[in-house]
């Protein structure tokens, strides 16, 4: 068995970098809306307790990790990532919009962005193209209640552990 550190496993991790990535590539696509991490999973709590989000907002989390095995060993791992979308009525150029029309067009800007590859490597090394993206609302009657509208954008991608090669440095074998 193999034992390891607090700062081993930190130096290893590379979920929270690729999140935190995400949330500074996506602070530069979509300027003026709030972007930042998020623990995980959306709660109730989150929805009910104002000041949490800063509509209309974008907050990025690693939902679920699981290794993906490949043929040569290496310990890859599939993100599912979540980037909330939370947005109220307000004014843009001018024009009143309502709640949902601002969502559903952040969750359209972040979807397409999830298809350009470039974009999508996040400034991470090691990182394949996002997967299975999606778009889907979350509201409840509560939050419609509040004046506001949460939606979820999802996508995987893979980080990739890229070992060093293994070379012969020795005698004969």
């Amino acid at each position: 068995m193999t034992t390891l550190t607090r700062a081993e496993l930190l130096a290893n991790a590379r979920v929270k970098g690729l999140r935190d990535a995400i949330v500074v590539r996506l602070k530069s696509r979509f300027v003026d809306l709030d972007v930042k991490s998020h623990l995980g999973k959306l709660d109730i709590s989150d929805v009910l307790e104002k000041g949490i989000f800063n509509p209309p907002s974008i907050a990025v989390a690693a939902t679920r990790t699981k290794p993906e095995g490949r043929l040569s060993g290496a310990d890859d791992f599939v993100v599912d990532l979540t980037a909330y979308v939370v947005t109220e009525d307000l004014i843009v150029s001018g024009r009143r919009v309502e709640r949902d029309e601002m969502a559903l067009a952040i969750c359209e800007g972040l979807l397409l962005s999830l298809t350009d590859d470039d974009f999508t490597r996040w400034n991470v090394e090691n990182v394949g193209p996002p997967e299975d993206a999606e778009a889907k609302p979350l509201f409840t009657i509560k939050a419609v209640a509040q004046g506001v509208v949460y939606y979820a954008v999802t996508w995987k991608q893979t980080l990739f552990h890229v070992a060093p090669a293994n070379f012969f440095t020795g005698g004969e074998t």
